[in-house]
């Protein structure tokens, strides 16, 4: 697994440019909800939106974020991780 902080804040540098939201805050959004769809409401994007930025995370760092067992998700210990550092990074980005 890469180094999280590193590589989450070039990913939500290059993403934020283009699509004008980050992957930080996707998967923030989904860790909080514990749901794809209720991240894609909170957001206003598609689920496959969402799920197509989770997926583009768990690529990155060569690790699963969600268990998926039909509609339930349950997050990693990676995603544990993960999470903290998402914060801290919305938190510098975003104030």
């Amino acid at each position: 697994m890469k180094h999280y902080g590193s590589v989450l804040k070039q990913a939500v540098q290059h993403q934020a440019s283009h699509y004008g939201y980050t992957p930080a805050k996707v998967f923030t959004s989904v860790f909080k909800n514990k749901s794809f769809s209720k991240a894609s409401e909170e957001l206003h994007l598609t689920q496959p939106t969402i799920s197509n930025h989770i997926k583009a995370l768990e690529d990155e760092f060569d690790c699963k974020l969600f268990d998926r067992l039909g509609r339930t998700i349950l997050p990693t210990k990676e995603a544990e991780v993960l999470y903290s550092h998402s914060l801290k990074l919305l938190k510098r980005w975003l104030f």
